[in-house]
C-alpha cells in the first residue's frame, strides 16, 4: 500500500464520524424549528433545551472527524479539508461561548 493510499484510509472513519456529526445537527435544526413553531407557552424553551444538548452531543464527533482528517490533509484539496473542520471550528467557539456567558452574567451582576 502506497502513501497517499494509507492517508486516504482515515477518510473513512472520518466518513462514518461525519454521518453521526450530522445526525446530530440535524436533530438540533428539527428541535430549533420545533421551538420557532410552538406557540408561546412555559415549556416552549424545553426544545431549545433539545437544540444545546444537540449540539454539545455533536461537538465531539466534529473533532473526530478533524482529527482524522489531519493524517489526509495532503490527500484531499484545501477546500475539502476546510470544509471538514469548519464545523469543529464553529462548534467549539460557539461551545466556549456558551459556557462564557454563565461567568460574563455572574461578573456582571457582582
Amino acid at each position: 500500500m502506497q502513501g497517499s493510499d494509507r492517508r486516504r484510509l482515515w477518510l473513512v472513519p472520518a466518513a462514518m464520524v461525519a454521518l453521526g456529526g450530522l445526525y446530530f445537527v440535524g436533530l438540533s435544526a428539527r428541535y430549533l424549528l420545533n421551538y420557532l413553531a410552538a406557540t408561546p407557552s412555559p415549556t416552549r424553551g424545553e426544545y431549545l433545551q433539545g437544540t444545546v444538548l444537540a449540539l454539545t452531543m455533536a461537538l465531539p464527533l466534529w473533532l473526530l472527524v478533524a482529527a482524522f482528517a489531519y493524517p489526509a490533509r495532503k490527500a484531499l484539496s484545501r477546500g475539502i479539508f476546510v470544509a471538514l473542520n469548519a464545523p469543529a471550528a464553529i462548534l467549539a467557539v460557539a461551545f466556549l461561548l456558551m459556557n462564557l456567558i454563565p461567568i460574563l452574567l455572574y461578573w456582571v451582576s457582582s
